[in-house]
């Protein structure tokens, strides 16, 4: 497609950036959906949704990039997409703190969100740079890979399933 026929498609570069946010988001978005309409506890599915959330980002790492920069964008349009899947994470956060099935390290359940969104889209994002840059660490590929397994670890100790580890 030649820059003058994505131009009839969309109005202006906003639009054609929103439709590429979009796309980069549905199956990030999919992949929470699952695991939140799942039948089980509120804490399995709130452990799974992080783990399909990496999974996702991992596999697109062009979307951490770019959530970050639309995180602080202020934007309301994409402030508005986000927030019907945002309500049903907080949701089901609350569902499980309520039934004591979780106890959250916080009960404000924006920390939980944003501590598991921040340490993921930022680790994708700047890891690779970083590492690259000191030989003598582990490959980018399998330090990425061990973001799921950190980032499970992290959301089971802030929801209040595990003990801190010693370091």
């Amino acid at each position: 497609m030649v820059g003058s026929a994505i131009l009839y498609h969309y109005p202006d570069k906003r639009e054609l950036y929103r439709a590429v946010w979009t796309d980069l988001t549905a199956d990030l978005l999919g992949a929470i959906e699952v695991a939140i309409n799942d039948e089980a506890p509120p804490r399995e599915r709130l452990v799974e949704l992080v783990r399909a959330a990496v999974r996702k980002i991992v596999a697109r790492p062009s979307l951490a990039s770019i959530a970050l920069r639309e995180a602080t964008s202020g934007d309301p349009d994409m402030v508005d997409r986000s927030e019907p899947i945002l309500a049903r994470i907080i949701a089901l956060f609350e569902e499980g703190a309520r039934s004591g099935e979780i106890r959250p390290v916080h009960a404000d359940p924006y920390i939980f969100f944003t501590s598991i969104a921040g340490a993921i889209l930022y680790t994708v994002t700047v890891l690779p740079a970083l590492l690259e840059e000191h030989p003598e660490a582990p490959p980018v590929d399998d330090a990425v890979h061990q973001l799921e397994h950190d980032a499970v670890a992290m959301a089971r100790r802030l929801l209040g399933l595990a003990e801190p580890q010693p370091i």
